[in-house]
């Protein structure tokens, strides 16, 4: 594995000889911290035969977040089809201010109005891609394709009953009876904790430590959607959501309307992971019939 990454390493231009040390928490591919005979340090990841456009895609999101010029990302120093070259972010607890400069951000990102739904490429939700053909329609957009393809993909591998499958292309067929008329904004897509960093940029030490976002699935959506998935494993620090609120009030309702967003994410964590996810997915179902 070393040798092949070294090798890969070796090809983005960046340095002849690194110095890799593996870190622990990534659940797709494997994670390093590098450093150059220039000593310049780095956060490697690579991924042995990954989907196409894999590390492309994500590189996609994060210049995408990044040049919208309110929120940060690690800069993208070099991307194949195997690997992904940042710069390495210095980490440190965040405080209650760190959530609230996000909280900030994020809303102010979600203020940008989009031209239509989708995105540049098609992009990946850990290992799901999602299409992100362009569409004026957000209900038709979040039904075709985010519902409605991670639903028959579960059927087909029997992690959903027939029965449950109509279900969900009722409620996507209803989905402007729930959900009111939003833009198009451009959000992160996969908005959970871990997906969050505080810290600064290892070649700037003497900045102060900010919000950065990572390992996006970034595509034009809700904004809401955006939020509900923030809550989907215990939810952010409260003072990230009255920042979000006071910077970009949502219309009333929105936090009932979440698990219909997040419907889409416990879909594609029933495929990625398996049955566990099941009855999750089942009491949303439940929730939106008649």
């Amino acid at each position: 594995m070393t040798a092949v990454l070294q090798n890969l390493l070796q090809q983005t231009g960046l340095g002849e000889r690194w110095q890799l040390s593996p870190l622990s928490g990534g659940c797709i591919g494997s994670s390093f911290s590098a450093v150059n005979e220039h000593h310049q340090r780095f956060f490697i990841k690579h991924l042995h035969n990954p989907p196409s456009n894999f590390f492309t895609a994500e590189a996609a999101g994060l210049k995408a977040l990044s040049g919208a010029g309110i929120i940060q990302t690690p800069t993208v120093c070099a991307v194949g089809p195997c690997l992904l070259v940042l710069e390495l972010i210095e980490t440190c607890q965040p405080t209650e201010q760190h959530w609230q400069q996000l909280g900030h951000q994020l809303a102010e990102l979600h203020r940008q109005p989009m031209p239509s739904f989708g995105f540049s490429h098609h992009t990946y939700c850990g290992l799901s891609e999602q299409t992100n053909r362009q569409d004026q329609n957000g209900f038709r957009f979040f039904a075709e394709q985010r519902l409605l393809p991670q639903g028959k993909r579960a059927y087909q591998a029997g992690l959903l009953d027939r029965g449950m499958l109509k279900r969900l292309e009722r409620i996507c067929q209803r989905l402007e009876d729930w959900i009111p008329p939003q833009s198009a904004v451009l959000i992160h897509g996969d908005l959970w904790s871990g997906n969050v960093l505080f810290g600064k940029r290892a070649r700037h030490s003497d900045e102060r430590s900010q919000p950065f976002l990572i390992d996006p699935a970034a595509y034009y959506g809700w904004a809401e959607a955006d939020l509900a998935m923030t809550r989907l494993f215990g939810g952010f620090y409260p003072t990230f959501y009255s920042a979000y609120l006071e910077t970009n009030p949502l219309q009333s309702g929105w936090q009932e309307r979440q698990p219909l967003y997040n419907l889409y994410h416990l879909l594609n964590h029933l495929n990625l992971f398996g049955l566990s996810y099941q009855a999750s997915v089942a009491e949303v179902l439940q929730r939106y019939q008649d």
